[in-house]
């Protein structure tokens, strides 16, 4: 799972995606008393970033599916408990099925009060075009407290916030995280300029909404890809 989001990180899908498929086909032949709860939550992750990756809404399911069962054991902490839910509720986001995304966010929240559980759930909150609420929950985030893998996720929700509020304010916001973040990730290289020039043309209202979204898909699937399971980032170099 870890080498082939590696190789999505350095833009080699071609590489990556089959590596994916093999760690999930690999997996699943290993008898469930076998399985640790590391190995499974790998395992709903994979589904995860396939479906992210591929657009395949079954993918997606599997996902679901895999992290329900996971919630279901009792075998984590309440902050591995909030993970699980956090990734539930991106999964229902990513399925536009909003009010259990919502849910699955206040669930994680009940757990662990995060800025990283804020931070997804205002996403639902732009895409249901209640902007100032979702404004008030990026306020409350604490930038001190994040990863930095973290602070792109921050980053990329002020910029669903610009692009659907138009506000200058939100914009220039925008502008000053996404220039300010520094890595040597291809994937990202490759992306940041889009998404600049896009906040830019916004800046000018010259922008075109639909470049503008394909612009952040890109990004935030970047950012999904990031390995960082249960709180503690995994550099794999």
């Amino acid at each position: 799972n870890l080498i082939g989001t590696e190789y999505c990180l350095l833009n080699d899908l071609k590489k990556g995606i089959p590596i994916l498929e093999s760690a999930i086909r690999e997996y699943e032949k290993t008898l469930p008393e076998k399985r640790t709860h590391i190995g499974r939550y790998h395992l709903a992750i994979s589904y995860k970033h396939l479906a992210e990756l591929q657009g395949k809404e079954e993918h997606f399911t599997s996902a679901i599916t895999n992290l329900k069962n996971e919630i279901a054991t009792g075998e984590y902490s309440s902050n591995g408990e909030a993970q699980l839910w956090l990734d539930l509720g991106d999964c229902y986001h990513h399925l536009i099925k909003f009010d259990k995304a919502i849910n699955a966010y206040d669930e994680s929240l009940n757990l662990v009060h995060s800025g990283l559980i804020l931070i997804f759930k205002s996403r639902t909150y732009i895409t249901l075009n209640k902007l100032d609420e979702a404004r008030d929950m990026l306020d409350k985030v604490i930038l001190e407290d994040l990863t930095q893998p973290n602070i792109f996720d921050y980053s990329i929700s002020k910029c669903y916030l610009a692009f659907s509020s138009k506000e200058p304010s939100d914009i220039q916001n925008g502008l000053d995280l996404i220039k300010n973040i520094k890595t040597n990730d291809p994937m990202f290289m490759n992306l940041v300029q889009d998404l600049l020039s896009q906040l830019y043309e916004l800046k000018s209202m010259k922008a075109e909404s639909c470049k503008s979204e394909t612009a952040l898909q890109r990004f935030n699937r970047y950012v999904s890809l990031k390995p960082n399971i249960f709180g503690f980032g995994i550099d794999i170099n």
